[in-house]
């Protein structure tokens, strides 16, 4: 994996879209309500070029887009106008890369002050031809003291979407309608996992889940996409999906991530306030199992990381950093107040360095270094400069930062 360092980072969101382009989101200089303008640029990291997407078109972010490929050439965005004082048209606009063309693909009226409070919207563009679009209205019992939302149970809308005919087909009496879903992660070819279903917790909500009660499911999966699409055309309700684990009153799942072959996601028994890590390579179809115990709040969830297939968590202080293996439950790495691992990828540990100011130095200095584990002593590469972000993008490793 190379290693490859972006200087001068402009604050904003950098996702990659396929395998030479990233789409970068940036705030821009006008507002809708609440919502701060947004500038969407296409960003080839190798030549440091870019270009804006359609800037004549107000851009918001006002939905969770999903993508069901890892590697497409369009991308999906949203804008809005007034309809009067509170009420707006979200826009959902569809680009293509390659021809430079925009569409407006489907659009929803709503109350601009409940985006984010008792609404949510979604998109999840299943491949270049199919998208579904979900709306999720919540009550007030559904919202915390803050006016956010809690729990995730809500009631939710699902449109599937063909959008060459401009024709779409509303999901209902399915599984999916009835608990929504939450997120889509490409794996390889047309396999993505598919969660089915909001996590039930709140930061403090272990003391009160007994007099929670909801009829929807959580359900983490595995769907062939075309199959998937086939399967909704037809309206079959379960049929589409390789089922890994299923919810129910007492557990819950409140995250699932991917590290290349294998998932890695959190099971919750509310009940006994106990965590399940379950580590599962979908190649072989193995799961291993790890346990975090006396759980009383999400914080204290662990975030599970795979380093040459072995899965660690890393516990974090004032005064130090230490670096957990599952399997052993002893720690293997432990830093001092200075050193912050900043990201993890395959056998590949970034961290950032804090030097502080002295009396013989002008200012207080930042070091980015990249270490191939478990060898923490020797950097593969180094850089004075502040971290800023990172990601892994297809076989490279893009480290963004600040001269500093």
């Amino acid at each position: 994996m190379d290693i490859k360092l972006i200087r001068n980072f402009e604050e904003g969101i950098y996702i990659p879209v396929n395998e030479k382009l990233l789409l970068q989101i940036v705030d821009h200089n006008y507002r809708l309500g609440r919502f701060l303008g947004k500038k969407l640029f296409i960003f080839n990291p190798v030549t440091n070029e870019r270009f804006e997407i359609l800037p004549e078109i107000h851009k918001y972010d006002l939905a969770e887009i999903g993508y069901a490929s890892a590697s497409h050439d369009y991308i999906l965005f949203t804008s809005a106008k007034s309809i009067n004082e509170n009420e707006i048209e979200v826009i959902f606009y569809r680009y293509d890369i390659n021809s430079g063309e925009g569409k407006i693909i489907h659009s929803m009226q709503t109350n601009i002050n409940h985006i984010g409070r008792a609404v949510l919207f979604k998109a999840f563009a299943l491949d270049e031809n199919y998208c579904i679009f979900e709306k999720v209205e919540y009550s007030k019992e559904n919202l915390s003291s803050t006016g956010l939302l809690s729990n995730g149970m809500g009631t939710h809308k699902l449109l599937l979407k063909e959008v060459q005919e401009n024709k779409e087909l509303e999901l209902s009496d399915s599984v999916i309608a009835n608990s929504g879903i939450e997120k889509i992660i490409p794996l390889s070819g047309n396999l993505c996992v598919l969660k089915i279903g909001s996590p039930i917790l709140e930061e403090m909500m272990f003391s009160d889940m007994d007099t929670v009660s909801h009829n929807q499911k959580e359900i983490i999966g595995i769907v062939n996409i075309k199959q998937f699409i086939s399967e909704l055309l037809l309206k079959n309700d379960s049929g589409f999906i390789e089922i890994l684990d299923e919810g129910s009153a007492d557990i819950t799942f409140p995250y699932v991530r991917q590290y290349d072959n294998e998932l890695v996601y959190s099971k919750v028994d509310v009940s006994k306030k106990l965590e399940e890590v379950i580590i599962y390579d979908y190649e072989t179809k193995v799961k291993k199992v790890r346990i975090n115990s006396n759980i009383t709040k999400i914080s204290d969830l662990n975030h599970t990381f795979i380093i040459n297939g072995t899965p660690y968590i890393i516990k974090s202080t004032d005064k130090n950093t230490k670096l957990i293996n599952l399997n052993t439950q002893k720690t293997e790495l432990k830093l001092n107040g200075e050193v912050r691992i900043k990201f993890i990828r395959r056998d590949m540990i970034v961290t950032q360095r804090h030097v502080k100011k002295m009396f013989f130095m002008r200012k207080e200095s930042y070091y980015i270094e990249v270490f191939r584990y478990p060898d923490m002593h020797h950097p593969i590469f180094t850089t004075r400069a502040k971290y800023k972000d990172c990601i892994a993008f297809y076989e490279d490793l893009l480290i963004f930062s600040n001269i500093k």
